[in-house]
């Protein structure tokens, strides 16, 4: 209820009126003076300092926030509020989204030091959202515009998977509304690895064509999980800003016995119309790391306190060879219950705990080809925003698939 009322004190239109912002800013004035004259008498140096703060966070944060972030802190607004355990990460979304708009407003003015964005800046772990199903089916069962757009990621290698794809998707159905998206076409094309990262400009493109732009509020889902948290971490790392993740994807959506929709639900071909702006996509290189560099860390892994590298694969697909320093965990089967949803968060803490991952360090997540340890990333970035941790990840795009070829392991 306060970081509701919080919000709606900063966030609230009126501030857009030129006068109620004069207001503001002589309130905060009249702060600093009471403040400074209070410190100049001794009579309480730290509730003098506490009223400087505020004069200092009226004039300058909240005229900032109002009147460049308004619109981008209306499209991060939640789809509907959840009490399961499973979203305990969601707690904290209005605060965490404030914090990162004012981070940006910090940087884009003059009047910021690194020590005053560390005190705003205190945490955030806004993007990686669950929703249940059956929320979103009742949203969708409202009628009205959900203000979302729905992606159903598949991957199609050749022409027999890109047919049986096809027709789940149209046959069998797929939740009302969903746009269909080959993970091959947002995948490098450059190198013979499968679902490896892309250009800046393949990714954009793509992303234009399809009218998904960085800010548009969406929720990712398919049947096998790891192809949708795929999918949203790619988006993550491109600087997308407003993702959800369907807990359990269309395996439990079916479970449920939920409603399915037939045929296409397509974008044309043609470019979007909006504002290039919108699909200014940038992929972050801190969150992926490249054959070389892990080469190197594991040459000196058992020296090295910086990183822990986490495998995720399958256990029948361990007779491709292990790294017995390595963390295995194979997540398909320790982190997802068998209608698709992610176990709740207590358990996935006791097994990472059990598996003694360190979120002191940085995670570098690999698996097979990069699909399974993006489900291990998102458990991972589960535990530490419910228990407030700040934690960094990296993904091995290459995963094993590279590993095993460029070591020659047979």
């Amino acid at each position: 209820m306060m970081k509701e009322k919080v919000l709606s004190i900063l966030l609230n239109k009126k501030y857009k009126n030129s006068s109620r912002l004069i207001y503001t800013i002589a309130f905060g004035l009249s702060s600093l003076l009471v403040g400074y004259q209070d410190y100049r008498s001794n009579k309480c140096a730290s509730f003098s300092g506490l009223i400087i703060l505020n004069g200092i966070f009226l004039i300058l944060f909240i005229p900032i926030i109002s009147l460049k972030f308004y619109n981008a802190v209306q499209l991060t607004k939640p789809i509907r509020g959840s009490n399961t355990s499973q979203n305990l990460i969601e707690q904290n979304r209005y605060l965490d989204n404030m914090f990162k708009l004012t981070k940006q407003a910090l940087r884009s003015t003059n009047f910021s030091s690194k020590f005053t964005q560390q005190i705003v800046f205190t945490y955030l772990r806004s993007n990686f959202r669950l929703i249940e199903c059956e929320e979103l089916h009742d949203i969708l069962v409202e009628g009205n515009k959900p203000g979302f757009k729905i992606l159903h990621p598949y991957l199609s290698e050749n022409r027999a998977n890109y047919l049986r794809e096809v027709t789940n998707f149209l046959v069998h159905g797929h939740i009302k509304g969903a746009f269909f998206i080959n993970m091959l076409d947002i995948s490098d094309l450059t190198t013979s690895y499968k679902v490896m990262a892309p250009s800046n400009e393949q990714f954009s493109i793509y992303m234009q064509h399809a009218d998904i732009g960085k800010f548009d509020k969406l929720v990712i889902y398919d049947e096998t999980i790891m192809v949708s948290t795929r999918l949203h971490w790619q988006l993550n790392a491109f600087g997308h800003t407003n993702l959800y993740y369907l807990n359990g994807g269309l395996k439990r959506w079916k479970y449920l016995g939920l409603p399915l929709e037939k045929g296409f639900t397509q974008n044309s071909n043609i470019l979007s119309q909006r504002e290039p702006k919108n699909f200014e996509y940038s992929l972050d290189k801190s969150k992926v790391i490249d054959f070389n560099e892990i080469s190197q860390i594991n040459n000196n892994y058992q020296q090295q306190k910086q990183y822990q590298i986490y495998d995720s694969r399958r256990v029948a697909q361990y007779t491709e060879g292990t790294v017995p320093s390595w963390t295995h965990i194979p997540v398909m089967t320790d982190l997802i219950q068998e209608d698709g949803r992610f176990k709740n968060i207590n358990d996935l803490q006791t097994i990472h705990q059990q598996q003694k991952v360190d979120f002191t360090k940085t995670i570098i997540h690999t698996c097979r080809r990069g699909l399974q340890a993006t489900v291990a990333n998102f458990a991972c970035e589960l535990v530490c925003g419910a228990n407030k941790i700040d934690y960094n990840s990296r993904l091995y795009d290459g995963s094993w698939e590279e590993w095993m070829t460029k070591k020659q392991i047979h």
